[in-house]
């Protein structure tokens, strides 16, 4: 029977005719003959099931014992031969940790948002803006208030849908803590969407006015030993003023949230507020909606019903948006929306890092297997003796097998060793707080013998396939071996092996240069020595100018200056220009309010008319200084004196045109911009400082 013959073969390796094999053979026959096929294979079944257990047993000794004479020759080889066995382990030790660097980096970038119990079912709305390019894309993640209840009132597949937004650096205070903090305001379902561990107070908290949950860091940080709950907490944004009751607790956010916070306020507390209600209206989107869909529902078709659920609500009011869902999965690594509040990063980030982690471990590979094959020569008369007596070539492929993956073995626990003490410097070094316990993770034990198993088999291979078929003839006889196939293999290693190391110099060049070019590319302005001071308290713009007098008293002090910072220009929006014809038309510019001395702070230059001026009092009320690119669209020769009608300047008028600046990414085109005088709009304070001086006057 040929299924017995396989299961045979499987526990007893020698199928030769003079051993148990041929006589199982021969008795099967005289079986037949005697009493026909049927008797004959269950005869043979009876044999095989009786002889199992004990070819298992004898299977296994031997393959114990075998094992443990690869390993004491393996030991031997390693101590013998010292220098060329340290290179060996050196080499895979370093491939193997810059491989568990990448890797570590990689999978804390892939895990994110992975801790949320509902992750395959949650869901952020996002709508595509066709030809309305803001920031580089017509992609946008701010949606209308009413959305979430109209979603949960009229798609039935959605379980729970939430508004949420950023707060802009509001302060919170208590008793004498006082400080700005990052936090978030969110609907009594956020929490039933996300899976934050709430340690102390229930999720319904959200849903009353003026109150705040606050992470356990928070949480010590302004109370100490003292019970936080019910206690009252200030907060104050602008010129908003509220007094939050704490009605939970929630356990510090995880790094690998797209979400980031350290307090939540409830919702119904803007809700409450007459000042906010123009905000929650269908024609203004200033909301984050996530949502969870029930375990059974579509994601793709709830998406086709968007369209016309806003049809619904608004009418013509959202014309030729499109609509869309995106998975929670999505958003860290694919997401490039306007106005987004996730940490993103892109994925093709991961696959470049990633194989160049693969790159670094197959060189380290490659190394190892020219080292051996380089030695063949050394232990071709040892191969050829242990072929005369016996040995098969099976069993000399795990030999040296056996040795690889034991530097290899070696070599993976000199790179945890390493990583281990220089993973503090690599955190440092990426901003990450990446952990490397092989004992709390159930995935990096594993991870590493694999790691090293793998290592091990793929750089031993063909050394172990190349010395193995030596034959004892000719190695006995000359003490050498030679083999143009294996010779041309061993140079095209060696090719492969230069060209990855030289494409990866090649890559860190460029990329050095990419480095240099952020670094020393001109701008249009000068960034360097420059202190930016955010004073959100209105009271403190309000004392502008006194801070200004008292800043300038400093001689180490050159300038103070305020304004939407020039890598912070992100305001766009309809402006009415007057065109060449002399008719006013509907031109799409950033805008960003800005204070005098701001283009000589930054050392902006001046192409074309003049700086704004405190000596002409109609440029607070009529000035605008425009960039190159804005007078090049126009197709102006002289754009002095045009006429510019926006929501800061009714009957405008260009003085200036400034050279221009880069205030998107280097990525991006530089865009139509304008500037203009608009001190209560201007958030930031801009201060320049000596060079040398810098020291001194932070102290």
């Amino acid at each position: 029977p040929k299924l017995a013959e396989w299961i045979l073969s499987c526990v007893y390796p020698d199928r030769g005719d003079f051993t148990s094999v041929g006589d199982f053979r021969e008795e099967y026959h005289e079986v037949y003959q005697s009493s026909g096929p049927f008797k004959a294979n269950l005869w043979y079944w009876k044999q095989i099931a009786k002889s199992t257990p004990g070819f298992i047993r004898n299977k296994s000794h031997w393959s114990i014992v075998m094992i443990h004479n690869y390993l004491k020759t393996a030991l031997r080889n390693i101590k013998r031969h010292k220098g060329y066995s340290l290179i060996n382990i050196m080499g895979l030790a370093i491939g193997m940790t810059c491989f568990i660097f990448i890797m570590l980096y990689v999978q804390h970038e892939l895990s994110f948002d992975n801790f949320h119990e509902k992750k395959d079912r949650i869901y952020r709305v996002i709508l595509r803006n066709p030809g309305q390019i803001y920031m580089g894309t017509d992609y946008y993640v701010t949606t209308p208030e009413p959305l979430a209840k109209a979603m949960m009132d009229d798609l039935p597949e959605v379980e729970h849908a939430s508004r949420a937004d950023k707060l802009f650096n509001p302060i919170l205070s208590y008793k004498d803590n006082r400080f700005y903090e990052n936090g978030i305001i969110a609907d009594e379902n956020f929490l039933h969407i996300f899976s934050f561990t709430l340690l102390r107070g229930d999720k319904n908290g959200l849903s009353e006015p003026n109150t705040i949950y606050l992470t356990e860091r928070l949480a010590k940080k302004y109370f100490g030993n003292e019970d936080p709950m019910n206690k009252i907490i200030d907060y104050r944004q602008f010129m908003e003023d509220y007094q939050l009751i704490v009605k939970g607790i929630i356990e510090d956010v995880p790094h690998n949230s797209h979400i980031h916070f350290d307090f939540i306020i409830s919702f119904e507390t803007w809700k409450n507020d007459p000042e906010k209600q123009e905000d929650f209206t269908w024609g203004k989107s200033i909301f984050y909606t996530y949502l969870t869909l029930k375990e059974v529902a579509d994601y793709k078709f709830v998406e086709s019903k968007l369209e016309g659920l806003f049809a619904k609500y608004t009418g013509n009011m959202h014309s030729g948006i499109q609509w869309m869902l995106e998975p929670l999965g999505t958003i860290h690594l694919h997401s490039d929306h306007n106005f987004d509040w996730a940490a993103i990063t892109d994925i093709k980030y991961l696959y470049i890092f990633g194989t160049i982690g693969v790159v670094i471990l197959l060189i380290a590979c490659i190394n190892y297997m020219n080292l051996a094959t380089g030695r063949s020569a050394k232990r071709a008369r040892e191969i050829g003796i242990r072929k005369v007596v016996g040995a098969r070539k099976n069993q000399l492929i795990r030999q040296f097998l056996s040795e690889s993956v034991l530097l290899s073995i070696l070599s993976a626990i000199i790179s945890v060793a390493v990583v281990k003490l220089l993973l503090p410097v690599f955190n440092n070094f990426t901003g990450l707080p990446l952990t490397f316990n092989l004992l709390s993770n159930g995935y990096i034990l594993p991870g590493i013998f694999l790691l090293a198993l793998f290592t091990g088999i793929i750089s031993g291979s063909y050394p172990a396939l190349l010395l193995s078929s030596f034959r004892p003839v000719k190695v006995l006889k000359s003490g050498l071996f030679t083999s143009s196939k294996g010779a041309n293999l061993r140079n095209s290693l060696v090719v492969f092996q230069f060209f990855m190391t030289v494409i990866l110099i090649i890559g860190t060049i460029v990329i050095y240069k990419q480095l240099l070019f952020i670094q020393n590319t001109d701008l249009g302005y000068k960034r360097d020595h420059v202190v930016v001071i955010e004073p959100f308290d209105e009271n403190i713009q309000r004392r502008y100018h006194v801070i200004k007098s008292e800043l300038l008293k400093n001689p180490a002090i050159t300038g103070v200056t305020r304004g939407h910072l020039p890598m912070f220009i992100t305001m766009r929006g309809r402006i009415e220009v007057e065109n060449v014809e002399s008719e006013m038309v509907i031109s799409r510019m950033y805008a960003a309010p800005v204070g005098y001395d701001y283009l000589n702070l930054f050392d902006m230059e001046i192409v074309a008319g003049r700086d704004f001026s405190r000596e002409t009092a109609s440029d607070e009320t009529e000035g605008v200084i425009m960039n190159e690119e804005a007078v090049k669209r126009m197709g102006w020769d002289n754009p002095i004196g045009k006429k510019v009608n926006f929501w800061a300047r009714k009957n405008g008028r260009v003085i200036g045109v400034v050279k221009n600046f880069n205030f998107f990414t280097l990525h991006e085109r530089i865009e139509p911009a304008l500037l203009y005088l608009g001190p209560d709009r201007a958030v930031w304070f801009a201060v320049r400082i000596q060079p040398e001086k810098m020291t001194e006057t932070f102290n």
